[in-house]
C-alpha cells in the first residue's frame, strides 16, 4: 500500500516544491518602483470641498491591459492622486489616460466647444529641469475624452528628496465637468 501512495505522495512534494521556487523566482524578478495611486485620490467640487462617491475599479481589456478607473457620482471639477516616491528615480513619467465628464459637458467637447484640463505635478521642483518647469499641461479635453499620452520629464535628484508627489487634473473656471478618470 505504501509503495502504490508514494509515488503520489513524491509527485505532490516535487509539485508543492516547484510551486514555492515558482513563487520566489517571480517575487524576487518583480521591481519596487510601480506607482500605487489607488487609494490616495480625492476629488474636489467647485467650492473646494471633497466629494464623497468615489468609485474605484480595475478593467481587464481583452488585450490584458489593466486600466484603473475612479468614478465620482456627481461632477467634479478637480481629481488630485498622491503617489509615494518610488525607490529608484526615473526621469519621464508616461501616463495613458482617458477622461469621463458630465453629460453635457461632452456634448459640448464631442461638438467641437474646446474645454481645457489643466493636469500639474507637484512639488514644482521634482520636473524642473534646466530652469524651466514641466510641471504643468494644459490639455483639449477632446483629446482627454478620446484617450491621450501625456509625458512629464523629472528631475531624479529633486525627486529623490520628497515622500510624495502628486498628480491632479483640474476643469477650468472651476466648472464641474469632470466626472471620472481611467489610466
Amino acid at each position: 500500500m505504501w509503495l502504490k501512495n508514494q509515488q503520489y505522495v513524491l509527485k505532490g512534494i516535487l509539485l508543492f516544491t516547484f510551486f514555492l521556487l515558482a513563487i520566489t523566482t517571480i517575487d524576487m524578478a518583480r521591481t519596487d518602483n510601480t506607482l500605487y495611486p489607488l487609494t490616495n485620490y480625492f476629488a474636489f467640487d467647485s467650492k473646494g470641498s471633497v466629494t464623497q462617491g468615489l468609485e474605484n475599479r480595475t478593467i481587464l481589456l481583452e488585450s490584458g491591459m489593466r486600466v484603473h478607473e475612479i468614478m465620482s457620482e456627481g461632477n467634479l471639477n478637480k481629481y488630485r492622486f498622491i503617489f509615494t516616491t518610488p525607490e529608484f528615480p526615473f526621469e519621464t513619467l508616461s501616463l495613458r489616460l482617458k477622461m469621463t465628464f458630465s453629460e453635457k459637458t461632452t456634448n459640448n467637447i464631442i461638438w467641437g466647444n474646446l474645454h481645457n484640463i489643466t493636469v500639474n505635478i507637484f512639488p514644482f521642483e521634482i520636473t524642473t529641469l534646466n530652469g524651466v518647469n514641466r510641471s504643468v499641461q494644459v490639455v483639449n479635453a477632446l483629446e482627454l475624452y478620446e484617450g491621450t499620452s501625456l509625458n512629464f520629464d523629472f528631475n531624479s535628484t529633486e525627486l529623490q528628496e520628497v515622500e510624495y508627489f502628486e498628480l491632479s487634473f483640474s476643469s477650468w473656471n472651476a466648472s464641474e465637468s469632470i466626472k471620472g478618470v481611467q489610466f
